[in-house]
């Protein structure tokens, strides 16, 4: 650091992943993880129950940076509705 003349970050902030499971489990997952201070909750999906898993999860943590990883399990049909989804919902990144 004093080579390149930088300040160090005092925290790094890191996705904590919620996994794949039922609407209800995931948002109970996602809300133990932040109320542990996880700020950032990274969602495995895949082709199932995507939209009933989404406004659990934003439900119980409102205020949680969200991020999605479809696992490679989606395609282009139903794409344009699923990523409209998501943006109502404040999701980060896909």
């Amino acid at each position: 650091p004093a080579l390149l003349d930088v300040t160090l970050p005092q925290s790094i902030v890191t996705a904590q992943t919620v996994v794949i499971g039922e609407p209800e489990q995931m948002a109970a997952s996602a809300q133990a993880l932040y109320a542990t201070g996880a700020t950032l909750l990274k969602v495995k999906l895949d082709d199932r129950l995507i939209s009933e898993r989404m406004v659990a999860i934003r439900a119980a943590v409102p205020d949680a940076t969200l991020i999605v990883d479809a696992n490679e399990s989606w395609h282009s049909e139903g794409l344009a509705a699923r990523c409209q989804l998501l943006s109502d919902l404040g999701v980060a990144i896909l």
